[in-house]
């Protein structure tokens, strides 16, 4: 019995000594061209593995698919639940978006931008709701680890910030881009932005302005367009950084034929916003107003005021 089974130990052995040769030559290829013959049995033995291999694999494969399935039906059920009456349906929603992006899933653009627009909602736990929901996905880096307005950032930390808004500023569209636009605005007057992010989104603005590549290009977009969303609620903030406007944003150094001209416009639109709003005049009006609700009698009380007030007694006829 012993002998019987020596040459097949001896044959598995041989293989054993070729397979050790291949890892170690790292061409398996070309020695396994010119292994001996192996036993029937060390055959039936190595093919059997590889096919519970490759049965292991489909398997995970398919459980891999059908969860990708389920996962797929779900953001489509959350994305109806944003648009539920019942505050604990949003609610939900929101957090499954949360969670869910900072899990890596993928396919969550339409759903999150959703969650934005609910900033408009009459219910103040939804538009609070919101609010979390934006400084997670892109004022923080873990959702469990809140950044306050003084917390100390590094620049690796400031500009992982800055590439996931500017990532989002490409993706949105124009109901998104308002809807951020009122949340940054509620966040700085509430202030509760981390200061350190006003004055790294300047520094990539200008460093993406420096750079000739079409992906810097459009970075330096975005980053215009999330300080123009900044300037509205701290234009005072913005007049140190004029010469950066001109010179990065205008593109004043360069040829007019090499302008990015939507660059410009952004541009403009932050410049516009910088501007002083007009004040109201004596008589509680802006130039922007009306200067009466009727034909006559608007103006009738307005003359009346100025002729007391210029101390005549005459009323001129209109």
């Amino acid at each position: 019995m012993i002998d019987s089974a020596a040459p097949d130990v001896m044959a598995a052995l041989e293989a054993a000594i070729h397979t050790a040769a291949e890892v170690a030559s790292q061409t398996p290829a070309s020695v396994a061209a010119r292994s001996p013959l192996r036993s029937t049995s060390v055959a039936h033995a190595e093919l059997s593995a590889s096919v519970m291999r490759q049965r292991a694999c489909v398997a995970y494969l398919r459980e891999t698919s059908a969860f990708a399935s389920l996962i797929s039906v779900a953001i489509r059920d959350f994305q109806n639940m944003l648009a539920s009456k019942t505050l604990s349906d949003v609610t939900e929603a929101i957090d499954f978006f949360v969670a869910a992006k900072h899990a890596g899933v993928a396919g969550l653009g339409a759903g999150i931008q959703q969650i934005f627009v609910q900033i408009w909602s009459q219910e103040e736990t939804i538009r609070k709701a919101v609010v979390e929901a934006f400084r997670k996905l892109y004022l923080q880096l873990d959702p469990d680890e809140p950044i306050g307005p003084n917390a100390e950032l590094t620049s690796e930390i400031a500009d992982t910030i800055a590439s996931n808004l500017s990532q989002f500023i490409r993706d949105a569209n124009l109901g998104s881009l308002v809807s951020v636009e009122r949340i940054i605005q509620y966040l700085i007057n509430t202030d509760q932005m981390n200061r350190q992010l006003y004055a790294h989104f300047w520094l990539r603005f200008i460093h993406s302005s420096t750079q000739p590549s079409v992906q810097n290009s459009e970075d330096a977009k975005s980053m215009l367009l999330v300080l123009k969303m900044m300037a509205k609620s701290d234009a005072k903030e913005f007049d140190k950084h004029l010469e950066t406007l001109i010179q990065y944003g205008l593109q004043s150094s360069i040829e007019a034929s090499k302008v990015d001209l939507e660059r410009v416009k952004f541009t403009c639109e932050i410049l516009l916003r910088m501007v002083p709003r007009a004040k109201p005049n004596g008589y509680g009006l802006t130039t922007q107003q009306e200067i009466y609700q009727g034909p006559r009698p608007k103006l009738l009380v307005l003359a009346k005021r100025e002729s007391q007030n210029s101390g005549s007694g005459q009323l001129e006829t209109l």
